[in-house]
């Protein structure tokens, strides 16, 4: 079952160039039929998919929260500040261990790497371009505060 849906994602996603959710849609039915083929009953089925959505509530809540801090920090213009000050306030040499410094407090305060990602490693990564620092390493300094601070939290 499980070589059929991704066999259904790729084919439906590359080769036909469908929008991914009704792919995802396509491929659950697919998949419904195929459990009924099996004998499965459904009772066992809306168990199952009752608990794999139950276990997923926490990291959509999440998602919904990072992307409610990200829209308020980008419409106020907190990136943007950030960003402008940065290229003030920071030189190439003690770029990469401020930034990671600062990943590290804010994942810690926020709780979550992917909001500290999305706001304060998006005006980091303006800041190294403008700042002629490598993006790559620009990019390692960001990660590592944010998943480090995520950890500590």
């Amino acid at each position: 079952m499980l070589l059929v849906g991704i066999a259904v994602i790729i084919v439906g996603l590359l080769v036909m160039k469908l929008n991914n959710r009704i792919v995802l849609a396509l491929d659950g039915v697919i998949m419904c039929l195929m459990a009924w083929c099996f004998g499965i009953p459904y009772a066992e089925l809306q168990q199952g998919i009752k608990e794999t959505v139950s276990s997923m509530i926490v990291a959509i809540l999440i998602l919904l929260a990072v992307g409610v801090l990200v829209g308020t920090w980008m419409a106020s213009g907190t990136v943007p500040v950030m960003i402008y000050y940065g290229m003030k306030v920071l030189t190439p040499d003690l770029f990469l261990p401020v930034v990671c410094i600062l990943c590290t407090l804010m994942s810690t305060m926020a709780g979550t790497s992917w909001g500290t990602l999305a706001t304060v490693g998006v005006a980091c990564m303006g800041v190294a371009q403008g700042l002629g620092v490598p993006l790559p390493a620009a990019a390692g300094a960001v990660c590592t505060g944010a998943f480090f601070g995520d950890k500590v939290s």
